[in-house]
């Protein structure tokens, strides 16, 4: 608002000083330099505008005004301010050049030639503003274009705030490979592309530590049964820790080429601090669903915080359906379908080998929930926590259900966590990893070692 304020006031300034006959053609740079850093689109549109309309009289105030006039012809005849005066009242049919007091020699030609400098610098001034407002018409539409406009892009001017840099997405990404490295160097693991994981138990989203499994010899039969649970919720470091470990480099490499592809482009738009809150909000998403649909797994990895962006892309588009329509990048393809159809195409890739599992109904060992439950995160928190970039009023509704929804999601992970001990599954089917079934039973993993029977 104040900037707004700022740029129309010092269009109004300047208004005034072309009405007394001041008119400087580089003071429209400045008003329009204000104007350009309003953020919403509409209000700068507004302003840009006003400020136009107040202005296109400056050529023709400027190369047209009188005094400008004279003061031309005299330096290019080489004749007194007076003089040219007295010509100009002639070319203007407002003296018969009978006045004494100024010698005019050769009046007929100079009256003429009066009259020829007058229209050309007139005509000048015309054609001067029109292809200045179209060239500034052209740097707004530029403008406009690089900032709201763009899918993927590292487009960056210098007059970029420093928010608008990509701190969060790159720095988020540094963290997680210099732990990787400095851990690793640490305890000496040799790290291969899927073992071992790199970070410390403490780190890993698990809610309950499984014990060992005991076999006992009952009626020529092995009874396989689980020592302990141990109750590890109230760590609440895991709900985040979990997203800097990785099992391998090729682990961390994986999440960090889709963070940097999907997170840059956001964070230059939206800026740093917005990106953090729906990273972090993310990352707590994901935890909370494992804890409901994969409570005995012990998971790391940022794919939740992946998986956030992608939702996070989904709601950039939905709050922001109207205005990325007219910023068509692909034409005839309107910007906003295009973008729906990347991001379909990019959510189908990145569940392909769920989607595999599940027609040959395998266990891909992949926590899915952290997936699900980064992506309705990021998805329901960007609506009211990005940037619009137009205000329209189905927004403001938008907002406060996204809000609703997003809280009341993250409220039943913490109710279901709380009070589920044992923990227990949200939907439990064949995939669940169930450490009776799986592991300590005569059908799980020690039974096939041990066997039925003793």
């Amino acid at each position: 608002m104040e900037i707004t304020k700022n740029a129309l006031t010092l269009s109004y300034e300047n208004d005034l000083k072309y009405e007394e006959g001041k008119c400087d053609e580089n003071d429209a740079e400045t008003p329009y330099a204000l104007a350009m850093e309003i953020e919403d689109p509409e209000e700068r549109a507004r302003v840009i505008e006003a400020i136009n309309a107040r202005r296109r009289g400056c050529y023709e105030r400027h190369h047209g005004d009188k005094s400008h006039i004279v003061s031309e012809f005299a330096k290019e005849h080489n004749i007194d301010v007076a003089t040219a005066e007295k010509i100009f009242s002639m070319a203007a049919h407002k003296d018969d050049g009978n006045d004494r007091g100024v010698e005019i020699q050769s009046p007929d030609r100079l009256k003429d030639e009066m009259q020829h400098f007058a229209a050309k610098k007139r005509w000048q001034g015309a054609i001067g503003a029109v292809k200045d407002e179209v060239r500034l018409q052209s740097e707004l539409e530029e403008w406009n274009y690089a900032v709201m406009a763009r899918w993927v892009s590292l487009y960056r001017t210098e007059d970029m705030e420093p928010e608008h840099r990509p701190y969060m997405t790159v720095g988020f990404v540094v963290v997680q490979v210099i732990f990787f490295i400095v851990y690793a160097v640490i305890q000496g693991d040799s790290v291969e592309y899927a073992s071992p994981s790199v970070g410390p138990e403490s780190f890993f989203m698990e809610i309950v530590d499984v014990g060992s499994c005991t076999i006992s010899c009952q009626g020529g039969e092995n009874v396989y049964a689980i020592t302990e649970y141990v109750d590890q919720r109230a760590e609440i470091w895991r709900y985040f820790t979990y997203s800097i470990c990785h099992i391998g480099y090729g682990h961390l490499f994986g999440n960090a080429v889709v963070e940097i592809i999907l997170g840059v482009p956001l964070d230059m738009v939206h800026g740093s601090l917005r990106m953090a809150a729906v990273g972090v909000l993310s990352i707590l998403g994901g935890a909370l669903t494992i804890s409901w649909g994969d409570p005995y797994l012990a998971v790391v990895g940022s794919s939740g915080y992946g998986f956030g962006l992608i939702g996070v892309h989904f709601g950039n588009l939905i709050l922001n359906w109207k205005d990325l329509h007219d910023a068509t990048t692909l034409p005839p393809i309107p910007n906003n379908v295009l973008r729906l159809g990347i991001l379909l195409v990019l959510g189908l890739f990145l569940n392909s080998s769920w989607i595999v599992s599940k027609v040959n109904d395998e266990d891909d060992g992949t926590s899915h929930a952290a997936h699900l439950g980064g992506f309705v995160a990021g998805l329901l928190f960007s609506v009211p926590i990005l940037r619009e970039l137009g205000r329209h009023r189905y927004q403001h509704q938008l907002r406060i259900g996204a809000t609703v929804l997003g809280c009341a999601y993250l409220l039943f992970g913490v109710i279901w966590t709380a009070s589920q001990w044992r923990p227990t599954w949200l939907i439990y089917n064949s995939s669940s990893w169930d450490p009776e079934r799986d592991w300590c039973s005569a059908g799980g993993e020690v039974g096939e070692i041990y066997g039925a029977t003793c």
